[in-house]
């Protein structure tokens, strides 16, 4: 393990099967200005060359997961060897972002403006198509069961202010928090984790900032798993039952079952008119695993069922055009 410098902030990526995408956030993070950085890569059992590539990296350390854990736990094996390494601050980050020089710079310096401020989060913009804003603060409603990425009264502030949520796609995270609340909940797999994260913090005292000025350019759903694939839907749908059930106050979760099963008929709906048949047994699926599982503390790490990941890496292969 690399021993960090004073200072030093671990910044953790997590790769599967994103070997370019990867590569060039790490190309990117090189050219930062400010505090030292400790590249820490965990891959999740890719298959693509990924790891034996970004093995012969230098000065980036490399952890391997025997199979894809999921985001949740795969980030927390980087957290754990940026902190065992002495790093000041944590920064989770997608791989397929690309970040502008002085974007760690600006979190870092709100970071220290008051030891209150725990978390950290910055303005994300997509690749494609470019200026379109994707995270600009945030809030989460939990009648819903999920985060809104734009502000609650949805005006863009021109300076750091303080927010209910940060996106796990970028989130500067300060040392001392994680011994306070712990690391992200693998009960997730992915989808959900950084939402519950957050509120844990703010529940323990912690305030969240968002910098506007620092900004981070995304691909989106790299990975291939967003709402509209199998896996993706099947998690979203659980995972926000599980955020409701654990977080939510009583007036919420009264209001739950009409909002959150209103807006799930409408995307099971949207999925049959568009011929998206492959996501409908899944979200239907991640109802009912949402409403079984227990509050806390089952299944850690949770890995979604098998059944969900063979439509998953079969959708994936169709699309890629290796099956017909």
């Amino acid at each position: 393990m690399t021993e960090a410098a004073p200072g030093m902030v671990g910044v953790v990526l997590v790769n599967w099967n994103g070997l370019a995408d990867t590569e060039a956030c790490l190309a990117s993070l090189a050219g930062c200005t400010g505090p030292r950085i400790l590249p820490i890569v965990v891959d999740n059992a890719s298959q693509d060359g990924s790891a034996e590539a970004l093995a012969r990296r230098a000065g980036v350390t490399l952890l391997h997961n025997p199979e894809n854990l999921g985001f949740a736990a795969a980030s927390n094996a980087g957290i754990r060897a940026a902190l065992e390494a002495r790093c000041r601050a944590v920064l989770l980050l997608n791989n397929d972002t690309r970040v502008m020089p002085d974007f760690l710079a600006l979190m870092l310096r709100e970071l220290d403006a008051d030891g209150a401020v725990g978390l950290v989060g910055c303005r994300i913009e997509r690749v494609r198509p470019a200026g379109e804003v994707w995270y600009d603060g945030g809030w989460t409603d939990l009648s819903l069961g999920r985060a809104h990425h734009r502000m609650r009264n949805n005006l863009v502030p021109d300076s750091p202010c303080d927010i209910d949520f940060i996106t796990g796609c970028a989130m500067l995270v300060r040392r001392e928090v994680f011994d306070a609340v712990g690391f992200l909940s693998d009960r997730y797999f992915m989808y959900g984790e950084d939402n519950d994260f957050c509120l844990r913090a703010a529940r323990a005292g912690w305030r969240l900032r968002y910098v506007p000025r620092a900004r981070v350019f995304h691909k989106v759903s790299a990975s291939g798993a967003d709402s509209r694939t199998p896996l993706g839907a099947y998690l979203s749908a659980r995972n926000r039952v599980l955020l409701a059930r654990n977080f939510g106050t009583p007036a919420d979760l009264l209001k739950f079952p009409w909002r959150y099963g209103g807006e799930m008929a409408m995307r099971i709906a949207r999925s049959l008119a568009r011929g998206r048949w492959h996501v409908v047994a899944p979200t239907l699926a991640g109802i009912v695993a949402g409403l079984a599982a227990r509050r806390s503390g089952a299944r850690d790490p949770y890995r979604p069922p098998a059944w969900i990941r063979r439509r998953q890496a079969l959708y994936r292969d169709r699309k890629a055009g290796r099956i017909a």
